[in-house]
Order: structure tokens, then sequence, then C-alpha cells
């Protein structure tokens, strides 16, 4: 029996029904065929025309796999014997059954779903809404979690125009990268910068410049930078200070290399701004950080990292707002704004993209605002304001900070 609980676990005759109903698409040739290319490369992997007879109705009858469907490539998973167990693929989907639980997942779905992730229990892979178990003497669970994410891979490396080659939103598998077709989000360099200094996750002799090298330079290719991006800043999250483990900061978004896999993820992640924007909220763990349920960072430095990430986080969210012009018209300068010295007790209520003056501001509490505008520092001609929620950029009056005289 399985392990743990699993969700949306589909019961043998089950599977088989959606098998023998299941009838090969348009596209599906092209995805079997990429399947057997991939499969086939793997030692211990059996292609179809390589099982005799024998095998060919055993695996049948164990996986339910129906006569109008040929396998082309099957990894097994059966402790003693052969074929009782593993995932077999064919012209129709994948036919997984591991012990008690079985699952037939048509290449109509498959290509349809987010990037297969390993999932938080022992041998679990996660493959949309599916919770694959997986634990085999010939093939461990990374070697099949690479090779569904590799036929997922060129399953799209052709999308429909104007979609995303990567289906799901937020953080994704360092593989899924050079896939990534999408509008890049460009923030104000110095300003988001500021927001990584303010909130104390990076160090100043962890930030790059032209003038001073940090002592631990990461390496591009272990954490799959392109050369053609810039690297701002990177913070080692490993014990020995040798550059391999975590946080690198590009000109396009973060790098996130971790010594084991996060939450509900992997060990190498992507998070592009744009992603970053439309990710769910940021929060801590007792391991690190993640958005929403997946994790992005192995880190002792939680709190920093948590307040930085939803930082930036609000602040290019802004970026993506109507009006969003109010903090795009000139490039962030400290030294022209007047600091709002105001002191505020810990809490301070809902916090605020601000903008004055037609550039970026800083990220602020309400009850910071309100001191600012009771002191008569809050220009309401020229500042604006956004949140989370918010439809558009808003004068102080709209966004509830009517006192503030200008």
């Amino acid at each position: 029996m399985a392990f743990w609980k699993k969700k949306n676990v589909v019961s043998q005759p089950e599977a088989q029904s959606a098998a023998n109903a299941s009838q090969p698409g348009e596209d599906c040739e092209a995805i079997a065929r990429a399947a057997y290319e991939i499969v086939s490369a793997r030692k211990y992997a059996e292609t179809g025309e390589r099982i005799d007879s024998g095998g060919l109705k055993k695996l049948r009858r164990n996986l339910q796999i129906p006569e109008h469907a040929w396998p082309i490539a099957f990894c097994d998973a059966t402790f003693i014997g052969r074929y009782a167990h593993g995932a077999a693929f064919t012209n129709l989907g994948i036919h997984w059954k591991y012990e008690l639980d079985h699952y037939f997942i048509s290449w109509e779905e498959f290509k349809r779903m987010p990037a297969p992730v390993k999932g938080k229990g022992p041998w679990e892979i996660r493959l949309g809404d599916y919770s694959l178990t997986w634990n085999s003497r010939k093939f461990k669970d990374r070697d099949i979690l690479e090779i569904l994410r590799d036929i997922h891979a060129t399953n799209q490396l052709a999308p429909e125009p104007g979609t995303d080659a990567v289906f799901a939103k937020g953080p994704i598998p360092l593989a899924q990268r050079e896939l990534l077709q999408e509008a890049e989000l460009v923030p104000d360099e110095a300003f988001l910068l500021a927001l990584c200094r303010s909130a104390g996750y990076f160090n100043d002799a962890q930030f790059w410049d032209a003038e001073r090298v940090p002592k631990q330079k990461p390496e591009r290719e272990t954490f799959g930078v392109p050369q053609s991006e810039k690297v701002l800043a990177f913070r080692d999250e490993g014990l020995r200070s040798k550059g391999h483990v975590g946080a690198v900061l590009t000109d396009k978004g973060f790098y996130f290399r971790n010594s084991y896999p996060v939450e509900n993820g992997e060990k190498e992640i992507f998070l592009s701004y744009g992603r970053l924007a439309d990710s769910e909220q940021v929060s801590g763990t007792s391991k690190g950080v993640k958005t929403g349920e997946i994790g992005l960072l192995n880190t002792i430095h939680v709190s920093e990292a948590e307040e930085m990430l939803e930082n930036l986080r609000l602040y290019l969210a802004s970026l993506k707002a109507p009006g969003s012009e109010a903090c795009r018209e000139f490039p962030y300068a400290s030294s022209y704004l007047e600091p709002w010295d105001t002191f505020v007790a810990p809490g301070g209520g809902e916090r605020w993209m601000v903008a004055e003056d037609g550039m970026p501001r800083g990220i602020y509490k309400s009850a910071q605002i309100q001191a600012a505008a009771a002191a008569g520092k809050v220009d309401t001609y020229l500042t604006r304001f956004w949140t989370f929620g918010a439809e558009r950029w808003m004068t102080a009056a709209e966004a509830g900070f009517a006192s503030a005289e200008p």
C-alpha cells in the first residue's frame, strides 16, 4: 500500500476505463515519439520492440493497457520479477502502477499540466493534481522525475502563439528556464537593490558592482545563470562558503540553489520578476521561505529573505497595475527625496508601494504614511499609492490618506 495519503487516487478499474476511452489526438504521435527517444536512452529502460510476447502480455495485464495502445517504452519498478509495477509509455499516454495505486494520464492531459516536481513524501512525484509514488532499485525517483520532466519540456518547445511555454505560475525548476517565453518585467535596478539592502538579506559585500568583486563568486554554470544576464548580488547559504548553494539576483530574476529539495519543489529554482509579481504571498517556514505552498530557498536567514521577497513582490506587482507610470517616469534617486523620518511602532498595518514625482519612493506601512501625512511630508499632488487588491495607482485621498497636506 502507499506510505501516505495521496490526492486524486485512481482505482485500477477507473484507470482501465480511462485508458480504454482514450484515443490518440493529432499531436500525440510527436509526444509519444519524444517519450520513446528520452526513455530508451536510459539505462535499464526497455523499448516496446525489446519486450517479448510473454512480457508484453504480462505488462498489459498488470498495468491494464488496452489492446489499441502499444507500449513504446517501459521503466520497471518491480522488486521481485518483472512487469508488475512501473511506468509504461504508450501511444495513448502514461500507464502508471505502483503497489495498489494505478493511474492513466493521457498525452492530452499531460501536455496541459505544469512541469513535474518532487513531492513532499518519500518517493513522491507531483504531476499536476496527481501524487505519484515511485521506489525502485533500478530507477530512483529522481530518475523517473527527470524522464517526465524531459518529456514535458520537449512537449512545450513549440507553444501556441502568445502562450507561455511553462504553464505553472510562480517559480519553475531551473531545467525549464530556457523554455520560458514571457514578456519581461523590467524594474528600476537602483530601487530594486535599495529594497534588497533595506531587508538585510544581502549585505554590502554580497553585491556585485564594477569596482568591487565579492569574496565568493557564484559559478554561473553551477547556478545556471546565462552569460547574457547581469549578476547583481549573491548570498552563499553553504556551511563552507564554496559558492554552490544560495541565492543569485540578476537583472532577470532570482536563481535559488539548495543543498536538498525545497517543499513541493526542486533543488534548483528560477523565479523571474514577472513570476514573482504574480506569485502567492511569500512566507517563512522552519527551513526557509516559500511562495504559497512551493518552497524557494532553504535558509537560516528566514526573516530577512521573507521581507526582501515580499517587498519585491509588492513593488513588481505595482508595475503591472494601471497608472504605474507614477513610479516609472524617472529613475530612482534617494537623494532627491525628502526622508520620512517618523517613528512608528512595530506592526503598522498594510504595506503600500509609494511613488513620488514620477519615481519610486519606497514601501511603507499605512501607519508610517499616516504619520508622515500628519507631519506634512506627503505631497498630495505628486504622491501616488498602490497595494495588493487595488485596481490602479491612487492619490492620497483615494488611498485613504486624505489627511495629508500638500
